[in-house]
């Protein structure tokens, strides 16, 4: 238990500090700031629920000190508890109903499903704290920088530039906000493998799927987006978190279907090269492989490939 609380202690800090660092600026410090729910995360899956939640309240608790009081209740809401959680849902079992002696683990489809719930809901207290004047204020004060700013071409409108921004502000927040729990997950899982701690066997991410709802959902958010624009900023989060699952799906396709293909390693550096370097490309490539996503929640492309694929490697 001593050892739990120390891992707690020590996980916690780290995360405080990830987090802190934000407040000093430049790229290091957000790449930093986007890890900080990591070591929650490996205190969770390694060391149990209860340390976890330790880890958690030790960040949020560190965080106040060192930065401002009320950053103890923002920490504690956007980073801190959702990443206890995730840490939690992953390392949840059943009896199987076909063996009782063995274990039915958490489906990976279902997790994203739970980081999508995270998303929007720190996402819908984020415009609701940012509602009215603040977000008036922060229109113009970006419209007077933009204008001042020389870089928009001549005769263009800076008012709606900004305004356009901030239509696609939630989806695009919402989107990274997915890909970045997501990817937090991941690393901690096989920080915690490496260590022989994790307890669940590696999932085969080859076959991650979401439920039939999600397709219902992401169309009903797009259409809620254009009837009532006084939901507008709802409905594009939400449209933004189920576009990053899909796309998580489409690229689980990929990993599929090239399995037998010449040339695999290169194929895929080509395309992660595309989605993660190539920034003019990268929202293009980023909407292709969602849209493969999609096509397979209608179609099941693996399915086709399932009788004649070798055993998937779940590592890769």
């Amino acid at each position: 238990m001593m050892q739990g609380i120390l891992v707690a202690i020590v996980t916690g800090a780290a995360s405080a500090l990830m987090f802190a660092s934000s407040t000093t600026g430049g790229m290091l410090a957000a790449f930093l700031a986007w890890l900080s729910p990591l070591p929650i995360m490996i205190a969770a899956l390694g060391w149990g629920s209860l340390i976890g939640l330790l880890s958690a309240g030790t960040a949020a608790l560190a965080t106040g000190l060192m930065i401002h009081p009320l950053m103890l209740v923002v920490f504690l809401i956007i980073i801190a508890l959702p990443a206890w959680w995730l840490g939690h849902v992953t390392m949840l079992a059943q009896p199987s109903q076909q063996n009782p002696q063995q274990l039915d683990w958490y489906p990976v489809g279902r997790i994203l499903v739970w980081i999508g719930i995270i998303v929007v809901v720190c996402g819908t207290l984020a415009i609701v704290a940012l509602a009215g004047e603040s977000d008036d204020a922060m229109r113009q004060a970006m419209t007077r920088a933009l204008t001042t700013s020389g870089m928009l071409p001549p005769g263009a409108d800076a008012t709606a530039v900004v305004n356009t921004v901030f239509r696609l502000l939630p989806a695009a927040g919402a989107f990274l906000g997915v890909i970045a729990f997501t990817l937090n997950l991941w690393i901690a899982g096989h920080v915690v493998r490496l260590s022989q701690r994790l307890r669940r066997p590696w999932p085969d991410l080859h076959s991650v799927a979401l439920p039939q709802f999600a397709l219902a959902a992401l169309v009903a958010s797009i259409l809620a987006g254009f009837i009532d624009e006084n939901i507008g900023p709802f409905s594009r989060m939400v449209t933004g978190v189920l576009m990053a699952t899909y796309l998580l799906v489409g690229l689980a396709v990929i990993h599929t279907v090239t399995q037998r293909v010449g040339g695999r390693a290169l194929w895929l550096g080509a395309i992660y090269f595309l989605l993660l370097f190539a920034l003019p490309l990268s929202a293009l490539t980023a909407l292709a492989i969602a849209l493969l996503g999609i096509a397979e929640h209608l179609f099941g492309f693996r399915a086709q490939f399932a009788q004649r694929l070798p055993p998937s490697n779940p590592f890769n």
